[in-house]
Order: C-alpha cells, then sequence, then structure tokens
C-alpha cells in the first residue's frame, strides 16, 4: 500500500497556487471556473486530513470512498460529496 507521505509538492502549496491564479484572474477581471472548481476539492481534501500529502493525493480524494488508489486508506472514511464538508 504506496502512500503519499513524501511530498514533493503539497496539497497546501497547490492550494495556494490555485488561490494566486484566481487573484491573478479576478485582478484581471478573467473568469476562471475550473479554478474555482479545483480550489474545493482542495479544501476538501484537506479537510479529510490530506493537505500535507502529495498533489497525487487529490485523486484518491476525488475517487471517494470506492477508490483503489492509495492515500493510507484515509478516504474510505469520508465521501467527497457530503453536505456537512461543504458547510462552514
Amino acid at each position: 500500500d504506496r502512500a503519499f507521505d513524501n511530498a514533493s509538492f503539497t496539497l497546501k502549496l497547490g492550494l495556494k497556487d490555485v488561490e494566486l491564479a484566481l487573484a491573478a484572474g479576478g485582478d484581471t477581471q478573467v473568469p476562471l471556473p475550473l479554478a474555482g472548481i479545483i480550489r474545493e476539492q482542495h479544501l476538501g481534501a484537506m479537510n479529510c486530513g490530506l493537505g500535507d500529502k502529495d498533489w497525487a493525493a487529490m485523486g484518491d480524494y476525488i475517487a471517494g470512498p470506492n477508490h483503489v488508489l492509495p492515500t493510507s486508506r484515509s478516504a474510505r472514511f469520508s465521501a467527497r460529496c457530503r453536505p456537512a464538508s461543504r458547510c462552514r
């Protein structure tokens, strides 16, 4: 079972870059709808405790509880589309 603990690029760093892109789009009035979706996915994965994992852990989070990709089996405990995980 391979885990994504030896991160060369963590999800936290990925979120920072996505937010920089969204800010640049806002400054230039260029809509970036996919960047917003990617940001939401990052926040959800980080809420599952994957923030310090490698960028590749995002695939495990998106696949949800029926995944075959390994992230120390953390995705099996929380589905990505729970309403409570989106409310803040």
